[in-house]
Formats: structure tokens, sequence, C-alpha cells
């Protein structure tokens, strides 16, 4: 894979994170456990464990000795439009910023992450799921094609006009 500058970079799908169910004895709650800790299930198969991008960058950078790109992140939620008209996704704002916040860190000790994609723009098919989960920071109406931006898309719009400053 090749970088801005056309130097060689390691690429990184991190969809989630590996991670194993279990129910706990007393209350019979799901959870979630990956080897960098407690993880919290989103909607279908996604696991969000915050530290996931910050360890897969350092992983990535020692064992390779390239720059990092996260080619493919996201999370399905339950989306719709509300009575206001507007997608309101506090859940994929927080999982942007743990998981953005992790990869900053990875940058701030030096590990050079060169960029990030987030899957999706829109919401899609996806082949195991059909269109069930969205994924995407504008919501689609699969009957009209109506397209909405979700609160997530304005939130990502402005982390990047500050360059990522906040995380």
């Amino acid at each position: 894979m090749r970088g801005r500058g056309g130097e060689e970079v390691t690429g990184a799908n991190n969809p989630s994170s590996a991670a194993s169910s279990s129910k706990t004895a007393r209350t019979g709650q799901a959870l979630t456990r990956s080897r960098h800790g407690a993880g919290r299930r989103a909607q279908s198969f996604s696991v969000v464990t915050s530290p996931a991008p910050y360890w897969a960058a350092r992983f990535l950078h020692e064992r390779y000795q390239l720059p990092v790109v996260f080619t493919e992140n996201g999370v399905c939620t339950t989306d719709f439009v509300h009575l206001d008209g507007k997608v309101h996704d506090p859940q994929r704002i927080d999982f942007l910023q743990r998981y953005l916040g992790g990869m900053a860190r990875a940058v701030r000790e030096g590990i050079p992450v060169e960029g990030y994609f987030y899957w999706s723009i829109l919401d899609n098919f996806e082949w195991a799921q059909g269109y069930k989960d969205r994924f995407g920071l504008i919501h689609v109406d699969y009957g009209t094609q109506k397209r909405t931006p979700k609160d997530s898309f304005t939130w990502y719009r402005d982390l990047i006009r500050r360059r990522g400053a906040g995380l």
C-alpha cells in the first residue's frame, strides 16, 4: 500500500477488536472482553473497544516499521429520522471520539498514523446483515433514497476543520 508521498504504509481494517462474549452469572448481562479490556457491544457484530486503534497502530508500526493508515473503521447503530427531521446518533459520536482519541494518543507518542477512513459515508447494504445495520454518517431512506446528514456527520466535519484539536 502507498501513502501520500508514494512511500509504503501498513493498512489496518479495524472494525472492532477481537473479543469473546459471555454472561455474568449474577445478572445474566452480556459482556464482551478483548485482550485490551472490556468492550461495549454495538448493534449486531461490532464490539466497541476504545484502546483498539492505539494498540493496532502501535503493534503495526513496531512490527513493520511503516506508517499506519486505518483503511476501514466504523460502528453500526440504530438510527432513524426524529420528529425534528434530524438523525441524532450520540453513540456514533462517542465511538468516533474514543477511537480517534486512541489514534491521537498514538500520534502523540510518535507513531506515524498517516490516515483514517470512516466506514461508511452513507448507510448501505451490508453483505451479512442486509439493510439492518447502519454505519453511515449520512442516513439513507432506502425507500426514497433521501439523504440526511446525521449529527455524527457534523461532529466529524467540524473535527476535520479543527485538524483534530480536542481529541
